[in-house]
């Protein structure tokens, strides 16, 4: 913008990004980044076999297994989702981002048609990259703004 430029810039919104993390893939992406060994099955026993119920006025449900997600209020759920998407700048070829936590804005400066197919083939590889890794975008929360 301090060149006289238009940004085009597209906020993202997960739905229940900590709740749908998929484990076997979330593993996997430990594994890539380097995760071996003792801490890799620290890390495995952390996120698998885990279980709950919920109690209301004294009612308990049956436990069920959480086949999905990273535990809530825990200091490591942060910290597992920031290494599940730790690959997601591959989607961006043309556009920079900025990215904290499950929080993220796509930046592109637009001067010309081949600038905004650019951004558009990048959100095209977004959306891919987000089916793949079973995460959802809250599509009433995604806007786009032009500046």
């Amino acid at each position: 913008m301090d060149h006289g430029k238009q940004v085009d810039v597209i906020y993202t919104d997960y739905s229940k990004c900590f709740d749908r993390i998929d484990h076997s893939i979330l593993l996997g992406k430990l594994w890539a980044v380097g995760i071996h060994g003792d801490l890799f099955c620290w890390f495995k026993s952390y996120i698998e076999k885990r279980s709950q119920a919920v109690v209301l006025q004294g009612f308990a449900s049956r436990w069920i297994n959480i086949t999905s997600g990273v535990p809530q209020g825990s200091m490591l759920g942060p910290l597992l989702f920031i290494l599940f998407v730790n690959d997601i700048q591959t989607c961006f070829l043309h556009s920079k981002i900025l990215l904290y936590a499950d929080d993220m804005k796509i930046l592109k400066y637009i001067s010309t048609k081949e600038d905004s197919s650019d951004l558009q083939e990048d959100l095209n590889r977004f959306e891919a990259y987000c089916q793949i890794n079973k995460l959802d975008l809250n599509v009433s929360k995604c806007f786009s703004m032009t500046y």
